[in-house]
């Protein structure tokens, strides 16, 4: 038997042709003669390796090649056997993508990749984020929203306090704008604020009264005040003058007439503050008063003095204590003569 017989080869001795690799399966299959040959033992031992078009290629960083339906792999179903980089190739780096206007490199950029080998226009929704349109933005108050606030855009994908100055303007205010003929401001026109920032799409009658109603009357001050009912009162002429402080104004009292409840003291300008009504009442108390001072908190006594010891109890004639009042703060120190020293020290 040794003599006449040789042990037949098995397929994996075999040497696939190019595009082919052995079967797994057929391993310990024999070839049809003494030696494995490819003109009989191909079918037996080999199969057709796949195309890279089945090749699972490690995404988003690589991509299949862009012949992958002609290109091979190393083994029939494209898997261990067959390195990825003969199937894939890297995709582009969005690092290399130039964001269009309006947008920005989203902030994980380094880690993302175009959809293509190379970067495209398209890649835009990959790589950027859109800024946001100021015309979304909540501007505080006294201030508008820009009228180009369409054409104007945020820093980032969302807007926020930085952005303020980009997207609002300030305010106008009632007395820029022109009231018609036969009409004047509101007497108080710079502190109401228009619709708009130049007032010409706010109606005219938030800023403008008749020039015979005597909403629009300034009243001297401190002592005269627009009467309650100045909408619906009338100058004496065509216009209001001078002659019209007592139809429009009502005279009220002055806080020095006031007054103050204890401890509280009259504010130091009380002389020119108004009380609401023609007499000053309890209701005038927040305007016309004010705490007195303390002398812990408003006193710092001059050299050789120092603070009483209730100096946080000792009110000041006013809310702020004066030059004057120290001794009304402060006692005179006293001196190390009449100190006694303890046993074993003596004065120095």
């Amino acid at each position: 038997l040794e003599i006449c017989c040789l042990e037949s080869p098995r397929c994996s001795t075999f040497t696939c042709p190019p595009g082919k690799s052995l079967k797994q399966e057929a391993l310990n299959d024999v070839c049809e003669l003494h030696v494995c040959m490819e003109a009989h033992d191909v079918d037996t031992c080999c199969e057709n390796n796949g195309f890279c078009s089945t090749f699972d290629c490690p995404a988003p960083a690589y991509l299949h090649r862009a012949d992958k339906d002609m290109l091979l792999c190393d083994d029939a179903d494209c898997t261990s056997k067959t390195n990825f980089n003969k199937c894939c190739a890297e995709a582009s780096s969005c690092l290399t993508f130039q964001c269009p206007e309006y947008h920005l490199a989203r902030v994980d950029v380094a880690d993302l990749h175009c959809v293509g080998m190379t970067c495209t226009p398209s890649d835009a929704e990959v790589c950027c984020d859109k800024r946001e349109s100021c015309a979304s933005y909540s501007c505080p108050v006294g201030l508008h929203l820009s009228p180009s606030a369409h054409l104007l855009y945020c820093r980032g994908p969302e807007c926020d306090t930085l952005d303020m100055p980009t997207c609002c303007v300030a305010k106008s205010y009632c007395d820029a704008m022109t009231c018609p003929a036969g009409f004047q401001h509101r007497f108080d026109a710079k502190t109401i604020p228009c619709d708009d920032i130049s007032c010409e799409k706010t109606p005219y009658d938030t800023c403008c009264v008749s020039e015979a109603l005597c909403l629009g009357y300034n009243c001297p001050s401190p002592n005269w005040n627009l009467r309650p009912d100045a909408g619906s009162v009338w100058c004496n002429g065509w216009k209001c003058s001078e002659v019209d402080k007592t139809v429009c104004c009502e005279e009220v009292a002055l806080c020095d007439t006031l007054d103050c409840p204890s401890p509280l003291l009259l504010r130091g300008n009380a002389a020119s503050l108004s009380c609401a009504t023609t007499v000053c009442s309890s209701a005038d108390v927040e305007t016309c008063c004010i705490e007195a001072g303390t002398c812990a908190a408003h006193y710092t006594c001059p050299s050789a003095y120092l603070l009483r010891s209730n100096a946080d109890e000792i009110k000041c004639k006013t809310d702020n204590c004066t030059y004057d009042e120290f001794e009304h703060c402060c006692i005179l120190k006293n001196f190390c003569s009449t100190m006694t020293c303890p046993v074993d020290m003596v004065l120095r």
